[in-house]
């Protein structure tokens, strides 16, 4: 690079009084309409810096970085946004069927591959192609979006879908848990197969619901399918009425089968 593009090529000179030594060639002197291009590819520069800072921090805050699903803090900010596009919306909760034995039997690692294992199937089969923050403008620019999955926390997942139908609802959650009962994945440290099951909780929820009422009803749901056997999929109007109350947080002993001896009862 010749001296006098060393010059241009800077913006020293910015800095410099006029009535000062200038660097490089002393017999260049930068004209108005010089200055005022570097000026401008120095700030379009630091703007696309800026924007590409924003979007990673963006993608951290809205993504679980494990799975690469949508994470909890994206699900309570686009919930109450696709109830009032859509009107109404289907709610899935899921949880991993014995999770704990995995990680008891497996490690970390184990239980990391089985997420992973799930958070590649939701994301085959209700993400587009792009990161979640792009899914989430997505949702908000396009009434047409369907069907969207979280991680929002542990081995529990939620989906959320369109439409007030319930037997359709059901009928994706089913798919999903027979997709999942089938397939497998590899534990990178034993080399292990790993295979397991999920269990679903379905409601719905309309215009003026409450989105916080619908979760908790999913999750009752999701709660009974767990107590009555696991791998299956139930509707809140299957809960029994003395179990309503109940949630994750409040949860009575689930009984103890013969399989579950050595892994627990999650």
């Amino acid at each position: 690079m010749s001296a006098r593009q060393q010059f241009l090529s800077s913006a020293k000179w910015l800095f410099v009084e006029r009535t000062g030594p200038l660097t490089g060639n002393p017999r260049i002197q930068p004209s108005r309409k010089q200055r005022w291009k570097t000026l401008f590819h120095e700030l379009r520069r630091e703007i696309f810096s800026l924007r590409n800072h924003n979007k990673e921090l963006a993608d951290r805050a809205y993504t679980d970085q494990l799975t690469k699903l949508p994470n909890r803090h994206a699900l309570e900010e686009l919930l109450p946004e696709l109830l009032n596009k859509h009107g109404a919306i289907g709610v899935i909760a899921i949880d991993i069927d014995r999770f704990k034995r995995v990680n008891d039997t497996l490690g970390h690692a184990g239980g990391d591959a089985a997420l992973q294992h799930m958070g590649n199937k939701l994301n085959a089969t209700f993400l587009p192609a792009g990161n979640p923050w792009y899914y989430m403008k997505h949702c908000r620019l396009h009434t047409d979006a369907n069907t969207i999955a979280f991680r929002t926390g542990g081995e529990e997942f939620v989906i959320v879908m369109p439409g007030n139908a319930e037997a359709d609802i059901v009928r994706e959650a089913n798919k999903l848990r027979a997709d999942i009962a089938e397939s497998s994945c590899i534990d990178p440290v034993s080399g292990k197969t790993i295979s397991f099951t999920i269990s679903a909780g379905v409601t719905t929820c309309n215009r003026g619901d409450s989105v916080g009422a619908a979760l908790t009803r999913a999750d009752q749901a999701l709660y009974h399918a767990k107590h009555t056997g696991r791998d299956r999929v139930c509707t809140f109007s299957e809960v029994p009425a003395d179990v309503m109350g109940s949630s994750r947080n409040e949860r009575r002993p689930l009984p103890i089968f013969v399989a579950d001896l050595s892994g627990g009862a999650n």
